[in-house]
């Protein structure tokens, strides 16, 4: 496990697992809060990837991908704050901040939802170490549980697609969220 002030974010095997079932035609929307290749990872396994990371880390993204992926660009790198594109995206992966603040992440899960074409799903977790497992001592302060996962989601009018799970690998939980509308199908 790592100290707060070593805590990054983890490279989630969890995730992979996930997309490997999903269709690399779906337009995907990454959001690191601090550059752990989950980007790379997508863009090797075929998806099309826009990569949103704060401003200092977008020259060293764009560097390992560039290293990575030298060929056709099926890739490109942004700040976090950018304009995202209304209902572009059928995927959102986003690996939460270390350090959370409530408000900021319910207002940017509503950010995202509006980038997320009707249906769309959005695949969060927790950086690694950041959610104590069941034998550590409950006065152990974390800044993740299900229940703030599921507060931020229902703020941003997201569904929840799965029940966040504890990933003992990573001492993380994860979730999957979905867009939906009157409309959208089942």
């Amino acid at each position: 496990m790592h100290s707060s002030s070593e805590r990054r974010v983890a490279f989630s095997h969890e995730l992979l697992k996930t997309f490997a079932a999903v269709p690399v035609a779906s337009a995907l929307l990454v959001r690191e809060d601090q550059p752990a290749g989950h980007a790379e990872a997508l863009v090797r396994l075929g998806f099309a990837v826009e990569v949103r990371v704060p401003v200092a880390e977008q020259a060293l993204v764009e560097r390992e991908l560039i290293a990575h992926h030298p060929g056709p660009l099926s890739w490109s790198v942004h700040a976090i704050g950018e304009p995202l594109a209304e209902a572009a995206f059928d995927w959102v992966v986003w690996a939460l901040p270390a350090d959370p603040s409530p408000g900021a992440i319910a207002a940017e899960l509503a950010r995202i939802r509006t980038a997320l074409r009707p249906g769309g799903w959005c695949y969060l977790f927790s950086p690694e170490g950041s959610v104590a497992s069941e034998d550590q001592a409950a006065s152990t302060a974390r800044p993740y549980a299900p229940r703030h996962l599921t507060a931020w989601a229902d703020t941003a009018q997201l569904v929840e697609a799965a029940t966040p799970w504890y990933v003992a690998e990573e001492e993380a939980l994860h979730a999957i969220y979905r867009r939906v509308e009157s409309d959208t199908p089942v």
